[in-house]
């Protein structure tokens, strides 16, 4: 009787563990889902998420808008003459590309220092009190980012916090600007 019941509480207890540890396998596939992408060929406009496009498709977008662009300036310049100066320069400043890396374990002051030394902010302080406003501080990211011009500060958030270069893209990046690592 005794060997019978402990086969029993055993054998419950163990379907009970491998029950557990199904559903945490589950939940740690829909997690890396999320995190990855769309999974299973889901057309990423149908789920809500963002379109991935390739360096191809970003430069021919970047000419369209900058065709657009032009268009709309040559019209409010025949209309406003003061606002096609200000039009060239930031199209000027937008040819300025800067590409830094932050490494791994990288903490907020670290970044911030980087991001200074790099001429893309102003005030490292200031940096890293609008981040912590943010609630973002565990969210940057380690790797190479790209920027063009003197972005503003919601940019360079949202460019840290995001997906950052391939690693060879960015060394090459370097190479380019005569930086190391």
């Amino acid at each position: 009787m005794v060997k019978s019941r402990n086969f029993r509480a055993g054998f419950g207890l163990g379907m009970i563990a491998g029950a557990l540890l199904l559903q945490l396998m589950l939940a740690g596939e829909s997690q890396q889902a999320k995190l990855t992408g769309f999974a299973g060929g889901e057309n990423p406009e149908d789920s809500g998420q963002a379109k991935t496009y390739t360096e191809q498709e970003v430069a021919a977008l970047i000419e369209k808008a900058r065709r657009e662009g032009a268009s709309e300036a040559a019209s409010s310049a025949a209309s406003q003459e003061p606002q096609a100066p200000a039009k060239a320069e930031q199209s000027g400043a937008a040819k300025l590309k800067t590409v830094i890396r932050i490494p791994p374990s990288s903490s907020l002051t670290q970044t911030a220092a980087i991001l200074q030394d790099n001429g893309l902010i102003g005030d490292e302080a200031a940096f890293v009190a609008y981040i912590r406003k943010q609630k973002l501080s565990g969210s940057i990211r380690a790797g190479y980012f790209l920027f063009e011009g003197k972005p503003a500060m919601e940019d360079i958030r949202n460019t840290i916090t995001g997906e950052p270069l391939p690693e060879a893209k960015g060394k090459e990046w370097m190479a380019a600007n005569g930086k190391s690592k």
